[in-house]
């Protein structure tokens, strides 16, 4: 799996819209590239399921995800976020409630002809590769980027948390997340039953969609801590900020990915290991099991799997209004 100070002004992005009249020259072949489904996820909500493309990072020289980016600017325009496309700089203007942490810009530099650049007040703050090609849905040329540049710098620069599984891209704005004290603070008094010092740490990044009522549901993986090969995991489920249970009282060795699912809930997927496996190497097919909420905790659709779970029970602090 790959401060604060009030921003009244706007902020620029570089290289992203895909709106009538204001689209990016072609500057990259995508020849033949497959597009891939893909779910856009805002503060849970799902807002749109665009199409994909993969294709080589110039930088790195490595296959990553682009997508459209004219979906990243309608996302962010659900939450208040207003854009401006220039042909090559996207200006965006965040609510006056937002507390945006800035930092420090790096030096500016030329651009190449398959790059853009996300801007802040005026100042560019980081480079990314980008291609031109046909929106799916559209039939619109339009301009895609590497969801990891983006993820980099929405977190970095406009406090927005983006999350990538290779199909569903969740971003949630700061304040729907539940705060890593609160976390952490669970985290560290869920225990195993036979062993109170080893609790759990190492939140992954949060998962969150809403409840169908206004709130929000958010998942967190934590891993046993501590640990000297970093299996041993757990999910972690919060309601509007507040823990509302586990995935299951006994830990499961390794937790492969943790998705949102549209009926108010999540799909975790569980690595399977039969009798003899390596721990590197499970041998069964992955469990997948989903956790619906039912109003008052998250239900699972199945039990775990023998395979599934390292038979470590653990005990957790108390569900909040239980």
């Amino acid at each position: 799996m790959r401060l604060k100070k009030s921003l009244a002004a706007g902020m620029v992005m570089s290289g992203l819209l895909l709106a009538q009249g204001l689209l990016a020259t072609p500057v990259m072949a995508a020849t033949a590239q497959k597009a891939l489904v893909t779910h856009v996820y805002m503060d849970g909500t799902n807002v749109s399921n665009p199409a994909h493309v993969t294709a080589v990072d110039p930088s790195s020289g490595v296959e990553t995800s682009y997508v459209p980016l004219y979906y990243l600017t309608q996302a962010l325009k659900s939450v208040g976020v207003t854009t401006q496309w220039n042909g090559q700089d996207l200006t965006l203007i965040a609510p006056s409630s937002w507390q945006v942490p800035t930092g420090e810009a790096p030096q500016t530099r030329q651009l190449k002809a398959n790059e853009m650049a996300f801007i802040v007040n005026g100042t560019q703050y980081q480079v990314a590769p980008k291609l031109v090609r046909k929106d799916p849905a559209s039939g619109v040329q339009t301009t895609y980027v590497p969801v990891y540049y983006i993820n980099q710098f929405l977190q970095n620069h406009f406090a927005v948390q983006g999350n990538w599984d290779g199909q569903n891209w969740t971003l949630n704005e700061q304040s729907v997340l539940t705060p890593s004290s609160v976390v952490n603070q669970v985290m560290q008094a869920t225990t195993e039953v036979g062993d109170s010092q080893e609790n759990f740490a190492m939140p992954s990044k949060q998962v969150v969609v809403s409840d169908g009522n206004g709130g929000y549901l958010t998942a967190v993986v934590g891993t046993r801590n501590p640990t000297a090969d970093g299996y041993g995991q757990l999910v972690f489920f919060f309601h509007n900020n507040q823990f509302i249970g586990l995935n299951a009282t006994t830990e499961a060795a390794q937790i492969n990915s943790v998705k949102p699912n549209a009926k108010h809930g999540f799909v975790v997927t569980y690595a399977n290991y039969a009798k003899d496996d390596p721990m590197v190497a499970p041998s069964l097919p992955p469990q997948s099991v989903t956790y619906t909420w039912n109003g008052q905790q998250m239900s699972p659709s199945a039990a775990l799997a023998a395979g599934v779970t390292n038979g470590i029970e653990v005990q957790a602090p108390a569900a909040d209004g239980q």
